[in-house]
C-alpha cells in the first residue's frame, strides 16, 4: 500500500457562499462598477476572458508585457463591518504550471486613484496540474467602520497570463473552523482506495461526511473503500454553518506502476532488438509515478529542468558493441525524457555526456559491454499520465572507426579521391562507393577513388555483419579556376582581418610594346562570410576596377575567375566559377583594354564588417595582348559572324585574308590557317567551349577579335 497525503488549511477553504455580502464571478463581463487602471501605459490591462475560469463561464485576465505591469482591478466601494463584511477572498492563477505571476492586494479608504492605495499583501500566483487556481483570503478587520476599495494589482514583468476569479466579500466567522489532513490509501489487489482523515484541531466542527456516511470530526477516521476512478468529496460540518468547508475531493485511477522506484526497475533485456529494428517493444505506463527522492534530482542540463520529476525506472544489459538506441514510440503526454545512469540504486552516476533531450530517439554509446545501466524515464513537465511504448535496439558487431574523411583534389587530371583515416578496423571489410568501387578497410589511410571532378560519390563502410554498416556521407570536389593560373600569379597566403586592407602585387615585365586586348582575373580566398568582402584591382596606370562588392552573404570561400563574358555570380559554399564583376560602379575589366600590361598590378581585399576572417590564397592575371605598332583593319573592310559560334566562323574582307590564328585564354595557339581568299569559313567545331581570340591578317593590317565558342 502507499499513502498519498493532502495537507489542507481550513482557514482558506470555507464555503464562501454562506455569508457573502457581495460576490463577483466575472462570468459575462467585468462590471462597470469595477474600476480598471493601466498605470504602466502598456498595450494590455485587465479584460474579461472565458478560456480557463476557476468556476463558471468567465474570469478577469491580464496579458504579459515586456515592461513591468502596474494594472489595477478595483472593486466597488463597500463598508467594512465586523463579522459581516470584514473579509475578502478570490482565486488567482496562471496559464499552466511552468510560470508564476506576482500581484499586490491594496486597500484605499479615499478613492480609486493609484496613489490612494496601501499594499496589504504581495503574492505569487500559481496553478496546480489539474488547472485549479489558488485561493487567497484577507482579513479587513483593521478597516471596520470604514468605506473601502480593494485593488488587485498585477506587478510582474514579461511572464504570461494572470487570472482572477470568484471574488467574495463576506465576514470573518465567529466560530473556529476545524483543521485536518487527508491521506489516500490504495488497495491495488481490490482496485480500490480509502481516505484516512487525521483531525489536528476540532474547533467548532462536529462531523465530516462524504455525502452518504457522516463521522464524528475527531481523532482519525476512515472513509471508503471506493472503486478506482470514483471521485469522493469530504465536507466538514460545524455547529455554526459559517465555518463549514469542503476538505477536498479525492480520487485514484490506478495503482502506481511497479517500477516507480529504482529498486523495482523493469529489465528491458527481453524487449531488445539485435537487428536494429523495433520488432519487440515494451508497453507499460507511468500512472501513479512519483519522484524517486532516494536517487536525487536528474542532471541540471536535462531539457525538462525539473528537480523532482514523476519518474519510472528500467534496467538494460549493455551489448558487446557498447552502444544501443532508446526510442519512445508512444508517450503518455506530449514528450518524454530519459536519462542513463551507471552504478546501483541509491548510488547512481549520470552518464557523461548527459543525453536527456526530449527527442523521440537517442543513442547511448561508449558503455561497458555486459554492464547493467539504469534508465530514468519521465513525462516532460510530469503533468501527463498514461500508456508508453519503448523500443531498445542494438547490434552485436563492432563498427569500423573512421577518424577523418578528406577530399584530395587532382585538378591536373580533372579528378579527386577521398582519404579515410581508420583507427580501429573491428568488423569492417570494405569501403564501397555504389559505383562498383570497393576498397579494403585497413588501419591507417584508406584511399577511395579516383572520381571525376564535379561529381558526387557516397561512401559506405561495410562489415562482416551488415547491421554495422554505415554511410560516411557524400563527397565531391570542383576544381576552381585558380588551378589554371599561369605565369602571372601570386600565392601570398595573407590574412584578411576586419578593416585592414590586404594589398598584394603582381609585377609584369617584358610584354611591351604589347597592350591589353582583354584581361580576366582569378581570385581564390578562404573566408567565413563572403558578403563582408570588397575586392578591387588597380592597374600600373592607376585604373581601379571593383571586382566584387559585398556578395554572397554568409557563404564561405571562393575560387572565381572574373570575366566580362562570364555569367552572373552564383553563390555557394564554396563559390566557384567564371562570373561577371559584382559591383555598384558598373566598372568592367574592359576598362583595362589598350593599357600596357607591364608594371605593378595591385589586388586589394577589404573585410568591411566584423566577426569573420579569412586568407587570400592565390590570385592571377589572364591577359590577351596585341601589338600597337601594327595597323588595324577598319570595320568597313572586315566583318565576321556568327558570335557566339557553334562550328564555322565566317570571315569576310575587301582583300585576301592571308593568315588566321586562334588563341585560348592562356595565350596558347590552338589553330592556324592561311586562306588567301576574300571569304573564309574557319572550322572551330573541334575546339572546347570557351573564349578565344582570333587574329586575322589582311596584307599589312591585323584585327584581333574575341569569339565565344559554344
Amino acid at each position: 500500500m502507499k499513502k498519498i497525503t493532502f495537507l489542507l488549511f481550513a482557514c482558506v477553504a470555507f464555503c464562501w457562499q454562506a455569508n457573502a455580502q457581495f460576490t463577483e464571478s466575472f462570468d459575462t463581463e467585468i462590471p462597470t462598477t469595477w474600476t480598471i487602471l493601466n498605470e504602466d501605459g502598456g498595450t494590455y490591462t485587465w479584460t474579461h476572458q472565458t478560456q480557463y475560469p476557476q468556476a463558471g463561464a468567465g474570469h478577469a485576465r491580464i496579458h504579459w508585457e515586456t515592461a513591468a505591469h502596474n494594472d489595477f482591478l478595483i472593486t466597488p466601494q463597500f463598508s467594512v463591518t465586523a463579522n459581516v463584511s470584514d473579509r475578502i477572498s478570490f482565486f488567482a492563477g496562471i496559464d499552466g504550471t511552468f510560470w508564476t505571476e506576482t500581484f499586490d492586494v491594496r486597500v484605499s479608504t479615499t478613492g480609486t486613484a493609484a496613489g490612494d492605495f496601501t499594499t496589504i499583501a504581495s503574492e505569487t500566483a500559481t496553478t496546480d496540474a489539474d488547472g485549479n487556481y489558488t485561493k487567497y483570503t484577507y482579513d479587513l478587520s483593521a478597516y471596520n467602520g470604514m468605506n473601502v476599495y480593494v485593488a488587485i494589482v498585477a506587478t510582474d514583468t514579461d511572464r504570461f497570463y494572470l487570472y482572477v476569479d470568484e471574488f467574495v466579500n463576506d465576514g470573518v466567522p465567529t466560530c473556529t473552523p476545524g483543521v485536518a489532513n487527508a491521506t489516500i490509501i490504495e488497495d491495488c489487489n481490490s482496485s480500490s482506495y480509502t481516505i484516512e482523515v487525521v483531525v489536528t484541531n476540532v474547533g467548532d466542527a462536529t462531523t465530516i461526511t462524504d455525502g452518504v456516511t457522516s463521522l464524528a470530526f475527531t481523532g482519525t477516521v476512515t472513509f471508503g473503500p471506493y472503486a478506482f476512478g470514483v471521485d469522493t468529496t469530504l465536507d466538514v460540518v460545524h455547529s455554526d454553518g459559517a465555518c463549514d468547508f469542503t476538505l477536498g475531493t479525492y480520487t485514484m485511477n490506478a495503482c502506481p506502476t511497479q517500477n516507480d522506484e529504482c529498486a523495482n526497475a523493469i529489465d528491458l533485456d527481453a524487449y531488445a532488438n539485435s537487428d536494429g529494428s523495433c520488432t519487440l517493444t515494451y508497453v507499460g505506463s507511468n500512472i501513479g509515478a512519483t519522484f524517486s527522492a532516494a536517487e536525487g534530482a536528474p542532471s541540471a542540463t536535462c531539457v525538462d529542468g525539473s528537480a523532482t520529476p514523476a519518474d519510472i525506472w528500467f534496467t538494460y544489459t549493455v551489448p558487446a558493441s557498447g552502444t544501443f538506441d532508446f526510442e519512445f514510440i508512444t508517450n503518455p503526454g506530449f514528450s518524454s525524457i530519459v536519462e542513463l545512469y551507471t552504478g546501483t540504486c541509491g548510488s547512481l552516476t549520470a552518464w557523461t555526456p548527459v543525453n536527456c533531450a526530449n527527442s523521440a530517439s537517442r543513442t547511448f554509446s561508449g558503455l561497458t559491454p555486459a554492464s547493467t545501466v539504469y534508465l530514468r524515464v519521465w513525462d516532460y513537465g510530469s503533468d501527463d499520465e498514461g500508456t508508453l511504448e519503448l523500443c531498445v535496439n542494438y547490434v552485436n558487431c563492432s563498427a569500423t572507426v573512421v577518424d577523418s574523411s578528406t577530399v584530395v583534389p587532382d585538378c591536373g587530371n580533372d579528378q579527386f579521391s577521398v582519404d579515410l583515416v581508420v583507427s580501429s578496423v573491428n568488423d569492417g571489410t570494405f569501403v564501397t562507393d555504389g559505383l562498383g568501387g570497393s576498397f579494403a578497410v585497413v588501419a591507417g589511410t584508406v584511399t577511395a577513388g579516383p572520381y571525376a571532378d564535379a561529381s558526387t560519390v557516397t561512401l559506405t563502410v561495410e562489415h562482416s555483419d551488415g547491421a554495422c554498416d554505415y554511410s560516411l556521407g557524400d563527397f565531391s570536389n570542383t576544381c576552381g579556376p585558380s588551378e589554371n593560373c599561369g605565369a602571372y600569379s601570386s600565392s601570398p597566403g595573407s590574412a584578411i582581418t576586419t578593416g585592414t586592407p590586404v594589398n598584394d602585387i603582381i609585377t609584369v615585365s617584358g610584354t611591351g610594346p604589347q597592350v591589353l586586348l582583354d584581361l580576366n582575373v582569378i581570385v581564390k580566398i578562404n573566408h567565413t562570410f563572403l558578403g563582408d568582402l570588397e575586392i578591387t584591382l588597380t592597374s600600373p596606370t592607376g585604373t581601379v576596377v571593383d571586382l566584387m562588392f559585398d556578395q554572397c552573404l554568409g557563404n564561405d570561400n571562393m575560387d572565381i575567375e572574373f570575366d566580362d563574358d562570364g555569367v552572373a555570380i552564383v553563390c555557394g559554399t564554396p563559390t566557384i566559377g567564371t562570373f561577371t564583376l559584382s559591383n555598384t560602379t558598373g566598372a568592367l575589366l574592359a576598362d583595362f583594354d589598350d593599357e600596357t600590361f607591364d608594371g605593378d598590378w595591385t589586388l586589394t581585399v577589404v573585410d568591411d564588417a566584423g566577426g569573420d576572417d579569412g586568407t587570400l590564397i592565390q590570385w592571377c592575371l589572364v591577359p590577351a595582348l596585341y601589338n600597337l605598332g601594327i595597323e588595324e583593319l577598319s570595320p568597313d573592310n572586315f566583318s565576321y559572324y556568327p558570335n557566339p559560334v557553334n562550328e564555322n566562323l565566317t570571315l569576310k574582307a575587301q582583300k585576301n585574308i592571308e593568315n588566321v590564328a586562334i588563341y585560348n585564354m592562356l595565350g596558347q595557339e590552338v589553330l592556324r590557317t592561311a586562306p588567301n581568299t576574300l571569304d573564309s569559313d574557319i572550322d572551330m567545331s573541334n575546339l572546347q567551349p570557351g573564349t578565344y581570340f582570333v587574329k586575322v591578317t589582311v596584307e599589312n593590317a591585323t584585327k584581333t577579335i574575341k569569339v565565344i565558342k559554344k
